[in-house]
């Protein structure tokens, strides 16, 4: 059984959560050699998920919409699931 229509849906389900978009071939791919599934910022192109295997990428699509969104740096792009997740 192919992994790869989960790993579709779930990265259109994160596609809705944040300004990213999956790819198996990322602008700067020569950053990533051996890595094969992406997920990627829209404006930037910068690599937020790098994956060896679709199983790897199901896992970290899955964790993405588990937290509702992802971290870059000091900025949280999406909507976060917990009702305190700014506050200490």
């Amino acid at each position: 059984m192919s992994l790869r229509p989960k790993m579709m849906r779930l990265a259109d389900n994160v596609e809705s959560l944040i300004p990213a978009y999956f790819t198996e071939n990322p602008v700067n791919i020569d950053d990533w050699w051996g890595y094969k599934y992406f997920l990627c910022f829209e404006n930037t192109h910068k690599v937020i998920c790098a994956c060896k295997s679709q199983a790897d990428m199901i896992e970290a699509l899955q964790d993405i919409i588990e937290v509702g969104g992802v971290w870059d740096g000091n900025y949280f792009f999406g909507k976060p699931t917990e009702p305190y997740f700014y506050t200490n």
